[in-house]
């Protein structure tokens, strides 16, 4: 008789196991959609901020281009670090 309680334990554990790679597998679906969707939106609209600066003519880029053509065309600003006093 142990041997028959030993596979019952064997079956409950796998049978428990397959239930948690199921759910786990479709939580990780649904991660993955969302991440999807958040990053696909990312390039596809402006933001307001472009529309306002290029509307004021702030002068910096043209007015056709994003606002991170106008940092790279002038290369990276670097902040100098500041000496103990």
């Amino acid at each position: 008789m142990p041997r028959k309680r030993a596979a019952d334990a064997a079956k409950a554990k796998g049978a428990k196991q397959k239930k948690l790679a199921i759910a786990l597998s479709l939580a990780l679906v649904l991660a993955l959609a969302y991440a999807y969707h958040t990053v696909s939106s990312l390039g596809s609209s402006r933001s307001v901020a472009t529309t306002t600066t290029s509307a004021a003519g702030s002068g910096g880029a043209p007015s056709g281009a994003p606002p991170a053509a106008a940092a790279t065309a002038a290369g990276p600003r670097r902040v100098a670090a500041r000496a103990p006093p």
